[in-house]
């Protein structure tokens, strides 16, 4: 038997009940045994606390550095909080996208099809109900956009390779 009182107005609630920010409460309880006889009441109280906390997060990081159209890239960030975490989510061109939980970490994975900013939400609930929410941004580059110097330097080492090769092919001859 489990019996709820609402501080000193000693009213008994059964069944389940909406507790109150800050509020006491009290409740008692004894035992029967297997002869029926009942026990002495213990009573204990506790003040319900709602948990308004919102979820802690590092900053999101972004993997590869640079970003490149075509190729896979992660967006992953810890999140953590004492009533533990609902989901968490990230929104990238008014999509949502539910993020990975390995332990605190999150993530999502995606491979961009264009090059541009891609701005981002990511939205963190915990099971406390309580929300946080972190921005940022992506700039994806074309393949080989950046590096455009080192393939050019390549292609060109490539271009000697094959003139040598030729030259010494003609020469045997």
């Amino acid at each position: 038997m489990l019996d709820f009182v609402n501080n000193e107005d000693s009213v008994n609630v059964e069944g389940c009940i909406t507790l109150v920010n800050g509020t006491d409460y009290y409740w008692r309880v004894r035992t029967c045994d297997s002869t029926g006889i009942w026990s002495d009441w213990v009573t204990q109280s506790f003040t319900y606390q709602v948990l308004t906390s919102i979820p802690e997060f590092t900053t999101p990081i972004v993997t590869p550095s640079p970003v490149y159209v075509g190729l896979e890239s992660t967006v992953s960030l810890d999140v953590t909080h004492s009533a533990g975490i609902n989901s968490v989510t990230l929104e990238m061109d008014s999509t949502e996208y539910d993020m990975t939980a390995d332990g605190d970490t999150y993530s999502y994975t995606f491979t961009p099809s264009t090059a541009g900013n891609y701005n981002f939400t990511i939205f963190m609930q915990s099971n406390a109900d309580t929300w946080a929410n972190v921005t940022g941004s992506i700039d994806v580059l074309p393949l080989g956009g950046g590096n455009m110097t080192m393939i050019l330097i390549i292609v060109g080492a490539i271009a000697v390779v094959v003139i040598v090769i030729v030259i010494f092919m003609k020469k045997k001859k």
